[in-house]
């Protein structure tokens, strides 16, 4: 093969190489670039003009977000947060005593967890993820031996897995749709949250002894 073909097929790729070889720079020289800090990395270099270099790295910034989703899910679905290496922007807090037994927090069930700041991906605002510690946080309270309700409705349960999966499934990342499907998963936690302080927490009938 002429060497002028063989430039001539490459020549596409001289932009993208560039940008490939400052993210791989990136990861390697930060030792805090990682999980979701790398999502929000190959969001940015993917914000460029060229079209065919936009495209590749959206694509493969929606090949990392399968990680990422598995994560969400796990969260949201049954308020457990499944990372060993501190890469997703929720946190397990709880402290453990000097038998390795979990200590009680002095914030209560909603301070087990907590939003780890460093790992917010730049493209996801403060308040989505305020929204989705709510719902994981939530699930988990109402998943404990306390509560004898399940924390979601099994429709709703497959419901969110079926969101999750439709995000999972398109092209590109949208921001839009992803906090579309969020702001979703908080109303139908929320109406459950209600029916229980109702019904199984006996608030309304605490109200009427005052």
């Amino acid at each position: 093969m002429p060497l002028s073909l063989l430039q001539f097929h490459l020549d596409k790729y001289q932009n993208l190489f560039p940008i490939l070889a400052n993210i791989i720079d990136e990861i390697k020289t930060n030792q805090h670039m990682k999980g979701c800090r790398i999502l929000g990395l190959l969001h940015e270099q993917s914000a460029c003009g060229i079209p065919f270099v936009k495209d590749l790295l959206s694509e493969l910034l929606q090949s990392c977000h399968s990680v990422f989703y598995q994560q969400l899910s796990a969260w949201v679905l049954h308020g457990q947060v499944k990372d060993f290496f501190g890469e997703f922007f929720i946190k397990d807090v709880t402290k453990v005593d000097n038998h390795g037994n979990p200590c009680e927090n002095e914030g209560g069930l909603f301070s087990k967890y907590e939003i780890n700041l460093d790992m917010i991906p730049s493209y996801l605002s403060i308040r989505v993820i305020q929204v989705i510690h709510f719902i994981g946080s939530s699930v988990h309270i109402f998943g404990t031996k306390k509560y004898s309700s399940n924390p979601l409705q099994k429709e709703d349960e497959d419901y969110f897995v079926a969101l999750l999966q439709s995000l999972q499934n398109r092209e590109r990342f949208c921001s839009i749709e992803f906090e579309r499907v969020i702001e979703i998963m908080r109303e139908k936690v929320a109406q459950h949250l209600y029916s229980l302080m109702m019904n199984e927490g006996k608030l309304l009938a605490t109200f009427k002894t005052f």
